[in-house]
């Protein structure tokens, strides 16, 4: 046990430190920070700018409207366009919107300098439509208890998904619109960071094994502990090396709550039920966090266990990418059909590869969130997985000893077939 743990410390120091490590910590937090920079300013582009407005209106009761309403927008009344384009070249006057009353209600037109960003208008429109449903209102003699059920009516078709039980019968999904959305996102996040630490970390162990054999110190390394012990303290510094970045980003995470309470940074005053209904879904959602993380914690376990095995197969640290390619390969495979399951859960590729364990951890996670697959689904393939980790760990460390000290110029089958020869022989 002590030598398993020399090891183990060995690789956890050893990586902690290097600067590879601090920018895969790093990394994904500025990718973070842009995405939501860039997403809010998408956002107020898309919702649009205030600004200042020369208004001009033709109708005394629409102006007064417009006055009393409370639009993002400043007013400037102006008398007619040729003031309002002294407005716009003085530079007071950002855009000029001139509404004029017809027969079919007002029509507006706006006129805004070449490089302006889009303005928000909502509430002009509004104020618009209004006036013009009021003004076909009179014209076909309706009170104004008419007018105003008209204008407030209101059809909306609910949409009541259902699937079919264990049972055989139908049964109404409790899945909502909101619901749908947030687990769908839990499930990407999952699925995001899933396939970053996989192909970040299997490159790593990989490299780990392979710069101890290009160097010839694995000959002297077997000589003091078993294949085994070095394999398992290879998996276990990785899996601790794990931890820490996970351990990075839920302590930042709660330093940024803590801050942002203590601060005030960002001023969000949420009325106490959307607490309550925040809560309630991560109650009601339980089983996205928790099979989700339970398939990510296996697809973790199956690939670096196999990633250790094709690592030994390495001669010297330049063929540790060429080793390492049909992992990642598999990787992008099931990262490829679990972002198609986002589309379409209900499809045969989807189906068929959340039952591979090799895409279970990719998969798995994108028919939960759309409750497309049944508990003692999950069940048996947490069962099929687990015995696959156990057949994948029993084949790695079966290989690893005479793959480990098994040194070929002709590549990595060559190296395979002599360990394989050694394995038969011992």
């Amino acid at each position: 046990m002590s030598k398993l743990w020399v090891i183990t410390k060995s690789v956890y120091r050893r990586n902690v430190k290097s600067w590879g490590f601090v920018a895969m910590v790093l990394t994904p937090l500025i990718f973070l920070v842009i995405a939501l920079g860039v997403g809010y300013l998408g956002n107020q582009a898309a919702v649009g700018q205030s600004v200042n407005l020369a208004l001009v209106v033709d109708d005394v009761n629409l102006q007064k409207q417009f006055e009393a309403s409370e639009s993002e927008n400043t007013y400037i009344l102006v008398d007619s366009e040729e003031e309002g384009r002294e407005q716009l070249i003085s530079g007071q006057a950002d855009a000029m919107l001139v509404v004029e009353m017809t027969g079919n209600g007002p029509t507006g037109k706006l006129y805004k300098r070449q490089g302006t960003d889009a303005i928000n208008l909502s509430v002009e429109e509004a104020i618009m439509i209004r006036s013009q449903t009021a003004q076909v209102g009179e014209r076909l003699g309706l009170t104004s208890q008419e007018l105003f059920a008209l204008m407030n009516q209101n059809s909306k078709i609910e949409t009541i998904e259902i699937d079919i039980s264990e049972t055989g019968d139908l049964v109404v999904n409790p899945d909502n619109d909101i619901q749908r959305i947030v687990r769908t996102g839990v499930a990407y996040v999952i699925l995001m960071f899933l396939f970053i630490f996989l192909v970040y970390y299997m490159q790593l162990i990989v490299e780990e094994i392979a710069k101890e054999k290009g160097s010839r110190v694995m000959e002297i390394v077997m000589s003091s502990m078993s294949a085994t012990q070095h394999f398992f303290g290879k998996i276990l510094g990785i899996l601790l090396l794990i931890a820490t970045h996970l351990a990075i980003y839920i302590t930042l995470f709660l330093l940024v709550l803590l801050l942002n309470r203590q601060f005030g940074w960002v001023q969000v005053d949420l009325p106490p039920v959307i607490m309550l209904v925040a809560q309630a879904f991560v109650q009601d959602n339980r089983d996205i966090f928790l099979w989700s993380g339970a398939f990510a914690i296996i697809g973790a376990l199956i690939y670096l266990a196999l990633s250790a095995f094709f690592g030994s197969l390495a001669s010297k640290v330049e063929d540790a990418q060429r080793v390492n390619t049909p992992m990642i390969f598999t990787i992008l495979f099931g990262f490829y059909i679990g972002i198609f399951g986002l589309m379409s859960t209900s499809s045969l590729i989807v189906r068929i590869g959340s039952y591979i364990p090799f895409f279970t951890p990719f998969v798995m996670p994108i028919r939960i969130a759309h409750y497309s697959v049944s508990t003692t689904e999950l069940w048996v393939m947490l069962g099929v997985c687990l015995l696959f980790i156990v057949g994948c760990f029993w084949l790695a460390t079966a290989f690893y000893q005479s793959n480990v000290l098994t040194y070929s110029d002709k590549g990595v089958w060559h190296t395979l077939k002599r360990s394989m020869n050694l394995k038969r022989n011992a």
